[in-house]
């Protein structure tokens, strides 16, 4: 927004400059500025109100302003309740800005506060909603649950005894086994060792029933001829 400033030197009415009770006198002007007499003007023109102490004191003048915020202009009330009345951040007059960016910069920090506080109890809600979400789940389950024997864990239980049980005899046992195994391939290499020595045996009683063939065939062909009559001889 833009305001046409005239070349003309403005009409300031004094009077309300030096009321005590009127906002224009509340204010410190920059005199070394070169729009400082038109500002004096327009402050004059349109924030020419009372200040009032109380609405009693404000019903009593046609233009008028309380601590509160409450502005009168004629027969219209005027009051803005969006922000805080001392809210430094909101203020639009002074020399400089120093004061209303550090208002806003703790404006800004707090905001950050709240972000951060509001992030936390989010995350601790999720987590809750979690936590509520696996017990209706436990809930339902345990309801569709119609014989306890579906859920009675005590029979895993036992088998579970039973097997840590053995595995403990086994473990008290492996010498036992180690044992067993050496006397096992012993057993094994005496039983190769006789398994040789039978084929040799084999094979020599192989020899010998073919010796004993051959000398039967020999004393059978000793019989023939020995039943055979003697030659004839002839002068």
């Amino acid at each position: 927004m833009f305001f046409r400033v005239p070349a003309a030197k403005p009409v300031i009415r004094a009077d309300f400059l030096s009321d005590p009770k009127r906002v224009p006198a509340k204010l410190v002007f920059d005199e070394e500025k070169p729009l400082t007499e038109w500002v004096k003007s327009e402050v004059v023109r349109r924030f020419s109100h009372t200040c009032c102490v109380d609405i009693q004191s404000l019903n009593q003048v046609d233009y008028g302003i309380t601590r509160d915020g409450l502005i009168r202009d004629g027969t219209r009330h005027v009051k803005d309740d969006r922000s805080q009345i001392n809210d430094r951040s909101r203020y639009i007059l002074g020399w400089n800005t120093q004061a209303k960016l550090a208002a806003l910069q703790e404006a800004f920090e707090a905001a950050n506060r709240k972000v951060k506080d509001h992030e936390g109890r989010l995350a601790q809600a999720t987590g809750q909603i979690k936590t509520l979400n696996a017990k209706i789940a436990a809930i339902r389950e345990a309801l569709q649950v119609e014989e306890f024997d579906s859920i009675d864990f005590r029979q895993e239980q036992k088998a579970l005894d039973q097997l840590h049980t053995e595995q403990e005899r086994l473990k008290k046992s492996s010498n036992k086994i180690q044992i067993l195994e050496k006397e096992l391939s012993e057993t094994e290499e005496r039983m190769a060792d006789r398994g040789k020595k039978l084929q040799k045996l084999e094979q020599l009683i192989g020899g010998l029933q073919q010796r004993l063939k051959d000398n039967q065939a020999s004393v059978n062909k000793l019989k023939s001829c020995s039943r055979a009559p003697p030659p004839i001889w002839t002068p």
